[in-house]
């Protein structure tokens, strides 16, 4: 059998090879102009999300705990895997930056009506009531102290967020409150692609 650190390598190498493709995917004009078709296929869930488990099982820079609690029996989600797993991996960062430590992330996923969702709770420092619906503004910046002094703000992420939910006739849902972490919801509509799946039916 091969050893962690082989397949923890291979989780490595696929994250920078994701990461080298979001740098494209985030020329803001290409992706609101939809110049970036959507490339939807059917995936387990677990694809998406292993990999960003693996790559923080190896930061030393805070104590990290990410735990994923997929239902087993309806863990197939249809969509553009690459989109849903940077859209994944950036919530992630965001609760790793927002946190103290140590950093505690809960994963959760599965059918829910019409959609597939993927909520990722953290205990992280929270966001204000008055501010929740304009994080997912292009370059928006959270005001609070606490947010500037832990870094640049959610900014671009969490627009590309947006997009990546929106184009999949989606929405995205965020409870929060200051000092009690926060939980991003991300919907995917399930359902569009006809009968090449009958998850959610």
């Amino acid at each position: 059998a091969q050893s962690s650190p082989y397949f923890l390598g291979k989780a490595k190498e696929q994250l920078y090879f994701l990461n080298g493709l979001i740098e494209k995917i985030l020329d803001i004009n290409k992706f609101e102009k939809k110049s970036n078709p959507l490339n939807k296929s059917l995936f387990n869930i677990e694809e998406a999300v292993d990999p960003h488990i693996a790559r923080h099982s190896l930061d030393t820079t805070k104590k990290i705990s990410i735990t994923f609690v997929p239902d087993k029996e309806n863990n197939m989600i249809y969509g553009d895997r690459l989109h849903i797993s940077n859209a994944v991996g950036n919530l992630i960062d965001n609760a790793i930056k927002y946190s103290d430590d140590p950093v505690n992330i809960e994963i959760r996923s599965g059918i829910k009506e019409r959609y597939f969702y993927i909520s990722v709770q953290d205990n992280g420092i929270g966001i204000p009531k008055e501010e929740q619906g304009k994080v997912f503004e292009k370059f928006y910046r959270v005001r609070r102290k606490e947010h500037s002094q832990k870094g640049k703000g959610f900014g671009l992420g969490l627009n590309y967020v947006m997009w990546v939910v929106r184009s999949h006739r989606g929405k995205i849902e965020l409870e929060s409150e200051p000092g009690r972490g926060s939980c991003f919801t991300l919907f995917i509509n399930n359902r569009e692609h006809g009968k090449e799946n009958s998850a959610g039916r």
